[in-house]
């Protein structure tokens, strides 16, 4: 340390700074840790909350899973697997699936060796660069997973069922982000046998959340769906028939 570095500690200035912690105080709307349940990630739109599902045949959602925005498609799919749950008239309930159906982002190695391991039929289109590494390697790239185009046809049911979960405009627009929110758009349905949404006035079927009722719920599932019911109910009543006809093909645009 030389002389003029002495002289700048020796005249420096000791008054105290003000610590980092100052400032605005934690409240619900500036948490200083997220709690689990936001599931928030931060993606090229911002700040969003990604819904993966693992769909029957009929369209209905069988496992239901919330992850922040940037979290891919292809490490959920053993997650989806292990929380599968279908009920049997008599016995346990079934985890096996006879056949899954899936994109090219599920088309990886892992996915296959695991279907495979349990006995699981596999509709999954592979991926072209997958396709070109194994061209390459000649006779060592082995053979190509089988594929069924036929039934890969059958694969629109995941698709249209995303389309009647985007009903909901906070979960189509992206405005609710937080895992919660989704869990309780997905169970504020109406189980009267009708399938038609709480909160959506066209007319179109959706199909009950694993035709759970309430007896079936858990008490923070039930809570939601009756405070999203209650909400649904009171914003109906106050808002016209023009304005729902308005929003209605506005959302058509978007879309």
């Amino acid at each position: 340390m030389n002389i003029r570095q002495r002289q700048s500690l020796a005249g420096a200035s000791i008054r105290p700074r003000p610590p980092a912690s100052r400032g605005a105080g934690s409240s619900y709307t500036n948490l200083r840790v997220e709690p689990p349940d936001h599931a928030i990630g931060r993606s090229r739109g911002g700040l969003s909350t990604k819904i993966h599902q693992l769909i029957d045949g009929a369209g209905r959602p069988l496992v239901v899973l919330r992850t922040p925005g940037h979290a891919g498609d292809c490490p959920m799919f053993l997650p989806l697997m292990a929380q599968l749950r279908v009920r049997s008239p008599s016995g346990r309930p079934r985890t096996r699936p006879v056949r899954v159906r899936g994109d090219k982002a599920y088309s990886f190695r892992a996915i296959r060796g695991h279907r495979r391991y349990r006995g699981i039929q596999a509709v999954i289109v592979e991926s072209d660069d997958q396709t070109g590494h194994r061209k390459r390697r000649g006779s060592r790239g082995g053979r190509p997973p089988g594929f069924d185009s036929d039934d890969y046809r059958s694969r629109n049911v995941i698709e249209r069922a995303f389309c009647s979960l985007k009903q909901w405009q906070g979960l189509a627009t992206r405005y609710e982000k937080l895992a919660i929110s989704c869990r309780a758009k997905e169970l504020g349905q109406k189980d009267d046998g009708s399938g038609e949404s709480v909160g959506h006035k066209s007319g179109r079927r959706i199909v009950t959340i694993l035709g759970m009722k309430k007896a079936d719920l858990t008490v923070s599932d039930a809570e939601h769906m009756h405070k999203v019911a209650g909400y649904v109910k009171r914003h109906r009543a106050q808002e016209p028939e023009s304005d729902v006809r308005h929003s209605r093909w506005r959302y058509s645009l978007m879309n």
